[in-house]
């Protein structure tokens, strides 16, 4: 059997160079990596059991994937290719065109190549992949919302939304993108944290505030860059899988604030 299927690495298709994802294999199964987990089991002496001490990814996935072409390949257009293909100094996103995966992406670095030859003439690419998760991202979701131009009391600034976690991750917590203007924002996940508040304000109030909550990050367009908070109360905002009850309190009249949610599917590649 012959597997193909075009992709689309660090935003350049492969049908600029003919190039497709394929296997040629003699079966009607094909088995892929889908992931793989280590877990930590400690035991006591005198136990007779061991104890669920936790679950983790050791090391970056990879995976081999051959790239096939059916024209020769010649040299110096080997050369342009795994100089697109090899050693970005990021990870970049790979989607596929005529595949069931097609909806979501992948973000990896290519680390090693070897040469395809058949009948003498360079057809295509065997290559190493490493990726960022063992997760692929699907489409994520995402909520808005906005204060009033005059705010007349203090329910006018408060906002009771529900946000969607569709990520694959059951037992654990996904932690979404946060954008505001304003003099800051407070959010309290009803559903799960209701005593964990959420809270960030900004020394600028006509900053716009962005939060990475997964990475950890703060970043804010105010002009005072070396302390651009005077509050924020240490507490990321994580959501549960499933749908979550998110009270968000704006500051600020006209502010405006984002919400959204990664989709972390685990599909294996």
């Amino acid at each position: 059997m012959f597997y193909a299927k075009e992709f689309s690495y660090a935003g350049r298709p492969s049908t600029k160079y003919n190039l497709l994802i394929a296997e040629i294999d003699g079966s009607n199964v094909v088995e892929t990596d889908s992931c793989s987990f280590e877990l930590n089991a400690v035991k006591a002496s005198a136990s007779h059991k061991f104890i669920h001490a936790g679950i983790n990814v050791g090391e970056a996935p990879t995976c081999e994937i051959s790239l096939i072409r059916q024209e020769p390949i010649p040299a110096s257009l080997r050369g342009e290719i795994l100089s697109w293909l090899l050693g970005k100094p990021q990870f970049e996103k790979l989607t596929f065109k005529n595949s069931d995966n097609s909806t979501f992406t992948f973000y990896c670095v290519f680390t090693h190549a070897s040469n395809i030859y058949v009948n003498g003439y360079c057809r295509g690419f065997r290559l190493t992949m490493t990726m960022d998760s063992i997760y692929a991202r699907g489409t994520p979701t995402e909520i808005k919302i906005k204060n009033p131009a005059e705010l007349t009391s203090a329910q006018d600034k408060t906002h009771t939304v529900r946000l969607l976690n569709n990520s694959q991750i059951i037992d654990g917590y996904t932690y979404p993108f946060v954008e505001f203007s304003g003099a800051g924002i407070t959010i309290v996940n009803e559903t799960d944290d209701s005593s964990r508040a959420f809270t960030v304000m900004p020394m600028d109030v006509d900053a716009n505030t962005e939060i990475d909550n997964e990475a950890m990050t703060i970043k804010s367009t105010s002009s005072n860059s070396t302390t651009p908070m005077y509050g924020f109360g240490r507490r990321w905002l994580r959501l549960k899988n499933g749908y979550n009850n998110l009270k968000i309190t704006l500051d600020t009249r006209g502010a405006y604030a984002k919400i959204v949610c990664p989709h972390y599917a685990l599909i294996g590649f």
